[in-house]
This record gives structure tokens, C-alpha cells and sequence, in this order.
């Protein structure tokens, strides 16, 4: 699976979460975009119909920006995120929950 973020967002860095729900398990990777240039933005071996909750964010201008949704596993799949501003409190709530 490919995640990408909205072109207007200018993301440089982001870390991405897959938490599997039914085996208590995280995968984690993280997007670099250098110049225009992504990298690492991929999550590989996934079991195809796995029921996960993805989570990203990331911090620009000292703002936090996050992204949360279920999903299923689909094979080949590129998402592409529209990540919102977040403040503290509901990042805390995202991240504990």
C-alpha cells in the first residue's frame, strides 16, 4: 500500500500508522518528500482483507496536522490523505485511542 498526502498540503515529513485490529499489532513508516522526491511511503506485505485503522500526522508551522481512518486492506492500493489541522488535545485523544 502507497500513502501519499494532497499536493497542496507541502508535507516534508509524516509518520504513518497501520494498527491491525483483530492481532494487536502496529506497523509504522514514515513519507520524506525531498524536493519533490518521495520516499518511504510504503507499506509492504500487508495481509490483503486485514481490518486496520490508519493514522498519520505531522507538524507544520508548529501546527499538528493528522488523518484517522478504518479500513480494509485492498491489494495495490494508493491512498492519498487530506490531513487536517488537530489541535492538542484531540491528537492526545488520536494517539491513546
Amino acid at each position: 500500500m502507497i500513502v501519499n498526502f494532497s499536493p497542496p498540503a507541502k508535507i516534508s515529513t509524516a509518520n504513518i500508522y497501520l494498527i491491525f485490529k483483530d492481532i494487536n499489532s502496529v506497523m509504522q513508516t514514515y513519507l520524506i518528500n525531498d524536493n519533490d522526491k518521495i520516499a518511504n511511503n510504503t507499506f509492504k506485505n500487508i495481509p490483503t482483507g486485514s481490518n486496520v485503522r490508519l493514522v498519520a500526522y505531522t507538524l507544520k508551522e508548529d501546527k499538528i496536522y493528522t488523518y484517522s481512518s478504518n479500513m480494509t486492506i485492498k491489494e495495490n492500493e494508493t491512498l492519498t490523505l487530506a490531513l487536517k489541522e488537530t489541535n492538542a488535545n484531540d491528537f492526545k485523544t488520536l494517539i491513546n485511542n
